[in-house]
């Protein structure tokens, strides 16, 4: 399992909206371990506190981490469907 890089982004926004780390965490209802997770090892949140941490730090959630690397995938039903028929 390859570590995920660290997430400096987050990290730089937080200090340049002169927050501690346990005043961002505190603000947006995570630990500060889980926090720091997020700055030092890269750890992704849930959307939800994705979302929180957006409008604290006033940045859009892919500025704080990152692009989806494949937003391609689609689900078609029908064929999913007909999958189901033949098994």
């Amino acid at each position: 399992m390859n570590a995920l890089p660290a997430n400096r982004a987050l990290r730089k926004a937080r200090e340049e909206e002169g927050l501690t780390l346990m005043g961002a965490a505190y603000a947006v209802g995570v630990s500060i371990s889980h926090w720091s997770g997020m700055e030092t090892r890269g750890t992704l949140p849930s959307l939800t506190v994705a979302f929180r941490i957006s409008r604290l730090l006033g940045r859009t959630i892919e500025e704080l981490f990152g692009e989806v690397a494949d937003d391609s995938a689609t689900f078609d039903p029908d064929a999913h469907f007909a999958k189901s028929l033949y098994k």
